[in-house]
């Protein structure tokens, strides 16, 4: 990978003269970085206006791409449109514009700026036909992940992918078999359906048993898992015959506990409205990963639960994954899937590696930072060792200039949507006093976050 000189020589440089500036300056760079953490306005906001024409109030749909804003905007009054503008994610200034149409306004033409700290807004707009105002708005807080996952068999793939994740942090071959189950996202006792991509979950099998438990705590409470062999690989879906996203991905493992709620629920689909009761049973844990490189680490650990028996859907689908498009007919409730807050694996004796960071619980709970130390033993993003000797993508335990830092440097992506970005590199903003203290990928690798981030961890070592 490192051998191309023309296409390196410039990254290798700039890596040299990072070190020359660790070694200059001497000893740990331990200053506070918490100031430097973008500003993401992504999410949907409930936006409150106040003007020459009177209040409204509206719904903003925004995604954040670097420094761009796109949005859809809903108002009671002035109607529908869509707006463009940017932001200055240092600071959190932005300036959104848009058409809106279909209101009692007819066409509306809007400009406006404001400030926000990632979960609320104000500032000032003003409008043609001539108007002016102020507004504020916070981001909605989204229902927790609750999925109903209904019977829906398929053909055998027989295709093999890598999937990595807390339990198999350095990978292992999976095998896909015949599709098992469709699961829509689900509104929970009045939460409302969360805005979540429909999962389809294949029978899967992997020769890596985990074989560890892990305290899970979710609405429900908390139950220690012994967490069994992998069971189901869980993609996204479409039903419209659109492509799919292919960003979430949850591995599904057997979980031997009887402690579970036992209790009604009401639940509000795509499929059914409906009370269903829940056995104290939890039948398997799912956790994000990612598929051949590719995928989300972020979202929300499920913890899925034997149901009584529904109604049956008895509806025929055409579904669509990366796998292909399936005609499948749509049955009988299978599992009550809802998030999990935390999977905390107990403290392994050396050389365990709960979080499969690379650095061994014993260092992580250790005083010694330069050694690992002051560390969470259950966060994979504090210890930023990516490759070992030659480049290798198996960890060394040590953070070093030439694999590390190079290695992150090489995969600078500050848009997250160049060839080079790899989520393997990407951390995001510090958490906390400690610069090791890295937040979780934030889709992009820059300067401020990854690669000043691992240059400060230089020389760190789990060995």
């Amino acid at each position: 990978m490192f051998t191309n000189a023309n296409r390196y020589g410039k990254w290798a440089l700039v890596a040299a003269l990072f070190a020359a500036l660790i070694l200059m300056l001497g000893g740990p760079l331990h200053q506070d970085r918490t100031a430097e953490a973008a500003i993401d306005m992504t999410g949907k906001w409930n936006v409150s206006l106040s003007g020459t024409a009177g209040g409204d109030t509206c719904s903003l749909n925004i995604v954040q791409t670097g420094s761009s804003l796109t949005a859809d905007a809903s108002c009671v009054s002035s109607g529908s449109g869509p707006y463009t503008g940017s932001i200055t994610k240092a600071t959190g200034d932005f300036s959104l514009d848009g058409l809106l149409t279909g209101g009692i306004f007819g066409n509306l033409s809007v400009t406006s700026t404001g400030n926000t700290d990632g979960s609320t807004m104000n500032g000032t707009f003003s409008t043609t036909p001539p108007g002016s105002g102020t507004f504020t708005g916070s981001i909605k807080v989204p229902p927790p992940a609750n999925y109903t996952c209904y019977i829906a068999g398929g053909p055998s793939l027989g295709v093999s992918v890598n999937v990595e994740n807390q339990f198999m942090p350095d990978g292992a071959l999976v095998t896909v078999d015949g599709g098992y189950s469709l699961c829509p996202p689900t509104g929970k006792n009045g939460d409302g359906i969360p805005f979540l991509p429909t999962m389809r979950c294949f029978n899967a099998t992997t020769p890596v048993d985990p074989d560890v438990t892990v305290d899970v705590e979710d609405q429900y409470g908390v139950a220690a898992h012994v967490i069994g062999p992998l069971t189901k690989l869980c993609v996204q879906a479409t039903k419209d015959g659109s492509p799919p996203g292919s960003s979430l991905y949850y591995a599904c493992y057997e979980s031997v506990t009887t402690v579970g709620p036992g209790q009604d629920v009401d639940i509000t689909n795509q499929f059914i409205s409906e009370t269903i009761s829940i056995f104290g049973i939890r039948m398997m844990v799912c956790v994000p990963s990612l598929k051949d490189g590719a995928g989300i680490t972020g979202s929300p650990a499920l913890t899925c639960y034997l149901p009584m028996a529904g109604t049956p859907v008895e509806a025929l689908v055409n579904i669509r994954t990366q796998f292909g498009l399936e005609v499948q007919f749509v049955d009988s409730l299978y599992t009550y899937c809802t998030e999990a807050e935390k999977l905390v694996p107990n403290k392994l004796p050396k050389p365990g590696d709960t979080d499969g960071d690379g650095c061994p619980d014993e260092h992580e709970n250790g005083p010694d930072e330069t050694q690992g130390g002051r560390r969470d033993y259950k966060d994979p993003n504090e210890y930023y060792d990516v490759y070992g000797p030659g480049q290798s993508l198996t960890r060394d335990g040590v953070i070093d200039l030439a694999n590390d830092i190079l290695g992150v440097i090489v995969r600078f992506a500050p848009l997250g949507t160049e060839p080079e970005y790899d989520v393997r590199f990407d951390r995001g903003p510090q958490i906390g006093a400690n610069t090791w203290n890295m937040g979780p990928p934030d889709g992009v690798i820059d300067l401020a976050n990854d690669i000043l981030g691992v240059i400060l961890q230089f020389n760190h070592s789990c060995v």
